[in-house]
């Protein structure tokens, strides 16, 4: 049970809800009971399950930070049979802006229905919650034919890709730019992502989790913590219940995620999906105009991202990603330092929300639009695939990461000693210390044994000598054992350079090893993606 002093120290904590509907509009208000935990109970009269999950949080538990993002699908343009209302228009181009328009009209139309029939139903509780944040509309794509008044209208395309992988695509996108979005306004604060599977239908329910479970991954290496993940879910709606049953809502499934487990999963994500492919969008239909406009639009795609710097981007991440898997500190820190000074890391995780939000504006443009007589066909000419945009965005995430490490690293001087040619020693301790906090991955006990092995044979006067002579490898070239290297933390003897310096050890990496070690990384990671493609 929450006391009253954990609720006064709600004001550290935000939330962020994301909902699947199907078609509000057939809807009848029903009580809504809250059932949490936490046993504050609450009841609500409303169209919506999501009008007592967004009075719980803001009443019940004082969370002042509070936005929900709700999902229709596009064929709601048939709703209440509306489709004349949208005027929706023949079109043959290749790109135009006319159906974005429609969306757009559907949008605004379904947010002002949203604030009539749920937001009103916690106006009381708004005082200090932002009202025009507080639920944002999205229109997904959607198949299907469907009978409007004496219409026909009919959404297809003819790509070979699953609707549920381009809605959860779509999805993934819209939710990952307003959390980022949400995150940057809201500050540092506990966050717990809330997914409402009440109203979805068919496959939306279940994409809705799979992304909201992804997005609170992204989140906790965007915020650097613990990020508490819950289901929300209600009784069926069903005929004895209207106008004026009851239907319970509970919490289905809870989950504390933890940085260090989240940042595995989204490398298994990155190297899965993304890794050794283009960043192009692949699933389009060519029947319909041809393929030069997919040139352009993918020419535009890698130049708006900053991808004609794309090999050395995804050197780095790959490097990243393997330094994390393997809980490589060494690694991880010298390559985030060494690449950030050429490609400025801290500037690429913000380059791929910003082209990000412009695409999602543009997608709608590439659709046709038939009209016989009471019949529409409305085509869509560019499918996204889900997990290729998971891969994506866990790229940012493995950036982002390592941003956070290196942030981590220049907070204490004294134990880092810059050099020249970008390179540095960094402390024993401080080492230990991202691996404990950072990198608790599988190897995470090897990894922590090998510098223990160094500072015991400090301890025990093995390496004296040699500390106070140093070692100047920098000066030698050596080869790299492969073989050696993941199994010592990264610490390969031929190309690790240590010394001591009051008391205190410190190692670091020539730059001239850089393509040595690169590319013993990208071996490793190589070797997770074969175990990972056996499952795919």
């Amino acid at each position: 049970m929450i006391n009253k002093t954990e609720i006064d120290n709600q004001e550290g904590k935000s939330a962020f809800i994301l909902a699947s509907w199907g078609n509000p509009y057939e809807w009848y208000e029903v009580e809504y009971l809250l059932e949490p935990e936490d046993e504050l109970k609450l009841r609500v009269k409303s169209i919506s399950s999501l009008s007592v999950i967004l009075r719980y949080y803001i009443s019940k538990l004082g969370v002042k930070n509070v936005r929900a993002l709700v999902f229709i699908p596009e064929t709601l343009l048939c709703a209440s049979n509306m489709i004349s209302d949208f005027k929706v228009e023949e079109v043959t181009k290749c790109i135009s802006n006319e159906y974005s328009e429609v969306l757009e009209r559907l949008r605004s139309n379904v947010t002002e229905y949203v604030k009539n029939k749920v937001v009103k139903t916690v106006i009381n509780c708004l005082s200090e919650v932002d009202l025009d944040s507080l639920i944002k509309v999205y229109v997904l794509p959607n198949v299907g034919k469907y009978q409007c008044n004496k219409e026909t209208v009919e959404w297809k395309y003819d790509i070979d890709t699953d609707i549920s992988s381009f809605y959860g695509a779509l999805a993934l996108i819209v939710g990952f730019i307003e959390l980022k979005d949400f995150i940057k306004h809201n500050g540092k604060k506990h966050l717990e992502l809330a997914v409402d599977i009440t109203h979805g239908i068919n496959y939306m329910p279940l994409m809705l989790f799979r992304t909201s479970l992804f997005l609170a991954r992204i989140a906790s290496v965007e915020l650097n913590n613990k990020v508490t993940f819950k289901v929300y879910n209600s009784e069926p709606y069903t005929k004895a219940v209207k106008g004026g049953g009851e239907l319970k809502v509970r919490i289905v499934d809870k989950e504390d995620i933890e940085k260090t487990k989240a940042i595995q999963r989204l490398i298994y994500s990155y190297t899965a999906y993304l890794y050794k492919t283009k960043v192009n969008i692949e699933n389009y239909d060519e029947k319909s105009c041809g393929n030069s406009w997919i040139k352009d639009l993918n020419k535009n795609l890698n130049k708006s991202m900053g991808f004609q710097r794309s090999k050395k981007l995804f050197d780095l991440i790959n490097c990243l990603a393997a330094s994390i898997h393997y809980s490589l500190p060494l690694p991880l820190v010298t390559f985030s330092y060494w690449y950030n000074h050429e490609l400025s890391l801290k500037s690429i995780h913000e380059e791929i929300p910003h082209f990000l939000n412009e695409f999602i504006r543009e997608i709608n443009k590439y659709v046709h639009i038939e009209k016989n007589n009471n019949n529409y066909l409305i085509k869509r000419l560019i499918v996204l695939n889900y997990n290729k945009v998971k891969g994506l965005l866990a790229g940012y995430a493995i950036a982002k990461y390592s941003v956070n490490v290196l942030n981590e690293v220049m907070k204490d001087e004294k134990h880092v000693k810059f050099q020249n040619n970008c390179e540095f020693y960094i402390s024993a301790e401080k080492l230990n210390y991202l691996l404990d906090e950072y990198l608790k991955g599988a190897h995470y006990l090897t990894s922590s044994n090998e510098l223990s092995q160094i500072q015991r044979k400090y301890s025990e006067n093995l390496l004296i000598k040699k500390l106070k002579e140093g070692t100047e490898c920098c000066n030698e070239e050596k080869d790299v054992d492969k073989r050696n290297f993941i199994a010592h933390c990264g610490l390969e003897q031929n190309i690790t350079c240590i010394k001591e310096e009051n008391g205190i050890i410190f190692l670091k990496y020539c730059r001239k090893d850089e393509g040595k070690i690169r590319e013993t990384l990208e071996n490793g990671l190589k070797e997770l993606y074969n175990l990972l493609k056996s499952d795919l």
